[in-house]
């Protein structure tokens, strides 16, 4: 198993978003590097009662991630 190297600097705490699925508010909002991948940097959002709803690569990939559903079972 490998070992994670991820680091993320928290940019805000009262982000607002809005995604397919809906608006949200008071989102934590990061800035995530790893050095497995050098140069790599992804904007990620994370919310209240939701958790993950938007991630963009911002250099180093083209990955744009949108919550448009939530499944529950």
């Amino acid at each position: 198993t490998g070992v994670a190297e991820d680091k993320a600097r928290v940019l805000s705490v009262t982000a607002k978003v809005t995604v397919p699925f809906g608006s949200f508010t008071h989102c934590l909002k990061t800035e995530e590097t790893t050095a497995l991948e050098p140069g790599a940097k992804e904007l990620k959002l994370n919310c209240p009662r939701v958790g993950f709803v938007k991630g963009d690569d911002i250099s180093g990939g083209t990955a744009h991630i949108r919550l448009t559903d939530i499944i529950r079972r």
